[in-house]
C-alpha cells in the first residue's frame, strides 16, 4: 500500500514538473515569437503589451522554480546584479527600468528552466530557424553593392533584436550549429532533416555578408568534425562536404559574388573601433551613473561594439563589472568542464565552443547576450556544467 502511495506521489510530482515546464516553453516561444513580429501581430497597438507578457511570463517561470525547489544558474544571478545596476541608473535618467536588460534576464530565465532535455533544445532550435526564415520572407532586404553582392538585412520592424545583418547572421549560425551537434544519436531521416535546416541557417550567414558571422561559422564547423572523428560518425562530415560542393556547383555565380563580397570587406577596415581610443575619458563620466538605456554612446558619436564599454556608459561602473564578473565566472566554468572526468569529450567540445563564439561577440557586438542565440548557448552550457556539480545529466 504504501509502494502504491508513493508511486503515485511520484507519478504526480513528474506530470507536475512536466506540465510547468512545458507552460513556460509555450511562455517562451510566445515571448520571442512577439518580438520578432511585433507589428504583424499587432502587440504594439496596445502599449506595454508585448513587454508585460515577457516579464510575466519570466516572473512565472521564478514563481515555479521557487516553488518547486529547483535552483537557478549563476548566469541568473550575474545578469540580475546588471538589472538591479541597470535600473539605478535608468530611474535617475529615464525614470522608468531599461526594458531590453529586463527582457534579456526574463528570456534566459525561462530558456535556462525549459532546455534540460536535447528534444527541447530541439524544438527551441526550431521556433528560432522558424523566426529566421519568417522575419526574412516578411522583411528581408538587399542593400549596398559590395563588390557586385549586396548584404542580407531586415526592414519593416520585423526581426527586433536580429534586424541587423550581423545580429542575424549571429543568430543564425549558432543555431545550426548547436542543431549540428544535438544529431548524435539520432535516426537517418531527423539528421537529414537537420541537415537541411543548418544549410539553410548558413546560407543565411553567408547572404549577410557579416565577417564576424562567417568567422562564428567556419570555427563552429572545426570544432564539429573533431566531434564526428570523435563518435566514428565521420559520414555526417563527408555528407557536408559532398553538400557544399554539389551546392557551390549548381550556385557557382552567387557564390562567387558573395565571395567577393566578403573579399572586399575583409581588406576594408573597420569604422566603428575609434571608441577604443577614447574609452578610459568616456568611462571617467560614467563612474557613477550612465547615460541611459537609450544612451550607451562614445564620445565619438556611436555605441561601442563591446558589451563591457557599452554598459559602462549606458549604466555606469557598477552594471559593467558585474558583466566582467560574469565572464570570469564563464572562462572558470568552462575549464571545470574540460576538465571534468563526467562529462564525455564531445560535450566539452560542444560547451567550449559555444562560450567561445559567447566570448567572440564580446567584440563585435553592442550587448551580444540580447542575442536569442547566445542566450539559447548560455543556458545549454549551464546546464552542461551543472552535470559536473551533481545536477541531473543532459539527456533526451
Amino acid at each position: 500500500m504504501a509502494f502504491i502511495l508513493s508511486k503515485k506521489h511520484n507519478d504526480s510530482a513528474v506530470f507536475e514538473a512536466d506540465f510547468c515546464k512545458l507552460l513556460i516553453e509555450c511562455c517562451l516561444y510566445l515571448s520571442i515569437s512577439i518580438r520578432v513580429f511585433a507589428p504583424q501581430l499587432g502587440v504594439l497597438r496596445v502599449e506595454g503589451l508585448s513587454g508585460a507578457i515577457i516579464v510575466g511570463s519570466g516572473l512565472l517561470t521564478f514563481l515555479f522554480v521557487r516553488l518547486r525547489g529547483e535552483k537557478l544558474c549563476m548566469s541568473i544571478y550575474f545578469s540580475s546584479a546588471i538589472l538591479l545596476f541597470a535600473s539605478i541608473t535608468n530611474f535617475k535618467v529615464e525614470g522608468k527600468l531599461d526594458r531590453e536588460i529586463l527582457f534579456f534576464v526574463s528570456v534566459l530565465l525561462m530558456m535556462y528552466y525549459v532546455v534540460d532535455k536535447k528534444v527541447v533544445v530541439y524544438r527551441a532550435c526550431l521556433v528560432m530557424a522558424l523566426c529566421v526564415y519568417g522575419a526574412i520572407a516578411i522583411g528581408g532586404e538587399y542593400y549596398g553593392d559590395v563588390h557586385g553582392s549586396q548584404r542580407l538585412n531586415l526592414e519593416g520592424g520585423v526581426g527586433s533584436m536580429f534586424a541587423n545583418s550581423n545580429d542575424l547572421a549571429q543568430l543564425a549560425v549558432i543555431v545550426g550549429l548547436i542543431l549540428l551537434f544535438g544529431m548524435r544519436g539520432e535516426k537517418k531521416f531527423n539528421r537529414i532533416f537537420r541537415l537541411v535546416i543548418v544549410f539553410s541557417l548558413f546560407s543565411v550567414v553567408l547572404l549577410t555578408l557579416s565577417r564576424q558571422g562567417l568567422i562564428m561559422m567556419l570555427v563552429g564547423l572545426v570544432f564539429f568534425s573533431l566531434t564526428t572523428f570523435e563518435k566514428k560518425e565521420k559520414w555526417t562530415l563527408i555528407l557536408l562536404v559532398v553538400v557544399a560542393i554539389i551546392s557551390i556547383g549548381l550556385f557557382y555565380e552567387s557564390i562567387e559574388k558573395i565571395y567577393s563580397g566578403y573579399y572586399y570587406r575583409f581588406q576594408t577596415e573597420s569604422q566603428r573601433i575609434g571608441y577604443w581610443e577614447v574609452a578610459l575619458e568616456d568611462m571617467k563620466d560614467t563612474i557613477i551613473y550612465g547615460q541611459g538605456g537609450q544612451g550607451g554612446y562614445s564620445s565619438v558619436g556611436i555605441k561601442p561594439h563591446s558589451a563591457f564599454l557599452y554598459l559602462h556608459y549606458a549604466f555606469g561602473s557598477l552594471a559593467a563589472f558585474s558583466y566582467v564578473l560574469w565572464i570570469f565566472y564563464l572562462v572558470f566554468s568552462v575549464k571545470r568542464l574540460i576538465c571534468s572526468n563526467v562529462v564525455d569529450l564531445t560535450s566539452k567540445i560542444e560547451g567550449f565552443l559555444y562560450m567561445s563564439i559567447f566570448f567572440m561577440a564580446q567584440f563585435t557586438t553592442v550587448f551580444a547576450p540580447s542575442n536569442y542565440g547566445f542566450i539559447l548557448a548560455l543556458a545549454i552550457f549551464e546546464r552542461k556544467t551543472n552535470v559536473i556539480q551533481g545536477a541531473k545529466n543532459y539527456g533526451r
